[in-house]
């Protein structure tokens, strides 16, 4: 039903990967997100949370190569102690973060981000490129198409990460994106019914979006986009939950002793397509 379709979309979606290394620890822990383009000139669409980690990023890096200048100057221990509480580092902590946008331009000199004041929605821009690496942009429907309970619709996104481009660079004490590896993550579908039309909340799935499908598109079986996914709802069956960990804005939470039916959010097109015209963003609409 939807062969097509992913084929069409896939052209213009692409991940954003992420790798990240706790205080204390080698370990590099990688994740992705997706953002998808519309238009030609290197516009693309994701989630508020997705840049937002853009910018947490960039601040976390340079906080920990001032920590590290600091550290080098260290002769004793207890020195070391008094660093650490200066910067707020413990174990467990988040003190590196990188990202990079996989096949999107072949270089560029920088980016800037736009975000939605109220919605999980933002819009990227990259600059400094020569040739686009995508192909097509996303079509949206019509101003006066709705979506209705009842509808299939899909979504597409990079949830099973599989990329190995990076390591642990233990004599500089950083973590780096590598020349050899594997670059991406193999594109995710995940199809679903259309159970609600909320309209503070937007689209609402019968099937989750996993990890990864943050910034992804929602879209019928022409290819048409009507949506992104954002986030995941829980709706407890019966009873309100006790325990429930959200570690994760845009994935599955852990729900402990309780029934509870995992549910797709996504924004509409109206507010995407809204959002799109008053940045000034050209797009594209469906004739029919």
């Amino acid at each position: 039903m939807f062969a097509d379709a992913i084929e069409k979309v896939a052209g213009y979606t692409r991940p954003v990967n992420t790798i990240l290394r706790t205080y204390g620890s080698k370990q590099v822990i990688a994740s992705s997100a997706s953002l998808f383009f519309v238009n030609n000139q290197a516009e693309a669409l994701t989630c508020k949370h997705v840049t937002r980690w853009l910018g947490m990023a960039e601040q976390l890096n340079q906080q920990y190569q001032l920590f590290k200048q600091e550290l080098r100057s260290i002769t004793h221990s207890s020195q070391q102690l008094a660093l650490e509480k200066k910067y707020g580092y413990t174990n467990g902590q988040v003190v590196q973060m990188k990202t990079t946008f996989v096949d999107c331009v072949n270089s560029m000199s920088g980016f800037t981000c736009w975000e939605h004041p109220d919605a999980d929605l933002a819009l990227i821009k990259f600059h400094g490129f020569e040739k686009i690496l995508y192909q097509g942009n996303a079509i949206f429907p019509a101003a006066s198409t709705t979506v209705r309970p009842g509808n299939q619709l899909c979504r597409i996104g990079f949830p099973f990460t599989a990329f190995n481009n990076f390591r642990y660079n233990e004599p500089q004490d950083d973590i780096e994106w590598t020349p050899t590896g594997i670059p991406s993550t193999p594109i995710f579908p995940i199809e679903g019914m259309v159970t609600r039309y909320l309209p503070q909340q937007g689209i609402e799935m019968s099937t989750p979006g996993y990890p990864g499908h943050s910034g992804g598109p929602l879209f019928n079986n022409l290819g048409t986009v009507v949506g992104i996914q954002t986030a995941t709802r829980h709706l407890a069956l019966g009873t309100f939950p006790d325990q429930v960990s959200l570690n994760n804005p845009g994935g599955i939470a852990e729900w402990k002793g309780q029934a509870v039916a995992h549910l797709g959010q996504c924004i509409s097109h109206e507010l995407i397509t809204i959002f799109l015209k008053d940045r000034g963003v050209h797009f594209s609409t469906d004739p029919s």
